[in-house]
């Protein structure tokens, strides 16, 4: 699963911080963690473009949130190097998680191409979150407004385990595994 926070909605937005945790969605088991931030004025050198509105958007969020990111030293292309070391520990065939078909995986692909480096997983490994909370809801449930966030709400690497475990209990549900 991963989840980006970043200074735009549009495929060109800066990454200001990657979360991605390694789960199983039919155990609901986790695997090793991930979480970076990216200096801003790197991403915008590369050619990200941030949007007023999602700055605003961030002066509104809590102090914890903007901690990490406003602190953040490294520059895109280290942290992207260092994902994609992170994401070949499963080998070349892992499947990844966005939440939204056009968002965390567009703009994270975005950025790997602002540097010229590959991206470290195959286009049809790539899962969407949203598409499985609609199912969900479509059988009943909707765990991603019952289930408690365990952390920092906007910090990557925490969404994305709360993301982790609301598809989980869902595709428990839509498999038939007891959870």
């Amino acid at each position: 699963m991963i989840d980006l926070e970043t200074l735009g909605v549009n495929d060109n937005a800066p990454v200001l911080s990657i979360g991605a945790t390694f789960f199983n969605p039919a155990t609901g088991e986790f695997g090793p963690d991930f979480y970076e931030t990216i200096n801003l004025t790197s991403s915008v050198a590369a050619g990200a473009k941030p949007d007023m509105d999602t700055v605003i958007w961030w002066l509104q969020q809590s102090e914890e949130a903007r901690r990490d990111i406003i602190n953040a030293s490294l520059p895109v292309d280290e942290v992207l190097r260092r994902f994609s070391h992170f994401c070949k520990m499963y080998g070349k065939n892992i499947q990844v998680w966005g939440n939204g078909a056009t968002f965390d995986l567009t703009i994270l692909k975005n950025a790997y191409r602002s540097v010229n480096r590959d991206i470290p997983w195959k286009f049809w490994s790539e899962r969407d979150v949203r598409t499985v909370v609609e199912l969900g809801q479509a059988v009943g449930i909707n765990p991603k407004a019952t289930t408690y966030l365990d952390g920092i709400a906007h910090n990557a690497l925490h969404d994305a385990r709360f993301q982790a475990t609301y598809v989980s209990i869902i595709w428990k549900k839509l498999t038939g595994v007891a959870h």
